[in-house]
């Protein structure tokens, strides 16, 4: 199948135009030229998006060019969007997770944003009753602390590690982490770390 190169850029700053080609030279002679179609989230206005029945486009509003007193209501239309295209709840809290982590609300924001939705939808409201969003980010927070805790202690006792040890650990489950966390103790060396990450993931 061909493959069709896509750069998405999510940065706030800065807002000129950015490149869509990459090229080495050597000695001012070009010896290659990558081309790809560049997404330049902070370029496309988030108003031209609300009507269009796609999740990726609801889940990126959060990063296009947002006035600051659109932000709210950006945030009211990513769930109008979600309770529209009826999702999977797996996709729904993936989608809201990310609205959480890129658009987060002031004090202020957040009580306007509260008054709004209790005048909303039942279908908005049910779909913030389904998930929890902000507890699923402290929940990722609190496993990202433990993992590079357990990073950090397997280094202090066995010096470096595989990097694609500290990457497994990383994507573990909170559960995982803290069973990991008891296990180590009885480390002897890198080899039953290993051994140990490795068995978790066939159970």
């Amino acid at each position: 199948m061909p493959i069709f190169p896509i750069a998405l850029f999510s940065y706030d700053r800065p807002l000129k135009i950015a490149e869509n080609q990459f090229e080495i030279e050597v000695f001012e002679t070009p010896i290659l030229r990558f081309q790809f179609q560049a997404i330049q989230l902070n370029r496309l206005n988030w108003r031209e998006f609300i009507n269009q029945p796609n999740p990726v486009a609801s889940a990126l509003m959060a990063k296009m060019n947002i006035a600051v007193e659109d932000r709210v209501r950006v945030k009211i239309e990513c769930l109008r969007m979600i309770a529209t295209l009826r999702l999977d709840p797996a996709r729904t809290t993936v989608i809201g997770v990310f609205m959480e982590s890129y658009l987060t609300l002031t004090e202020l924001e957040e009580v306007v944003y509260n008054q709004q939705i209790e005048a909303a939808e039942s279908r908005i409201k049910e779909i913030l009753m389904d998930v929890d969003y902000k507890a699923v980010l402290e929940e990722i927070g609190m496993a990202r602390g433990s993992a590079k805790t357990i990073v950090r202690q397997l280094r202090r006792r066995f010096g470096a590690i595989p990097v694609e040890l500290s990457e497994e650990i990383r994507g573990m489950t909170s559960d995982k982490l803290d069973q990991l966390g008891d296990a180590l103790l009885d480390f002897k060396s890198v080899d039953d770390a290993q051994a140990w990450v490795s068995n978790s993931r066939l159970a």
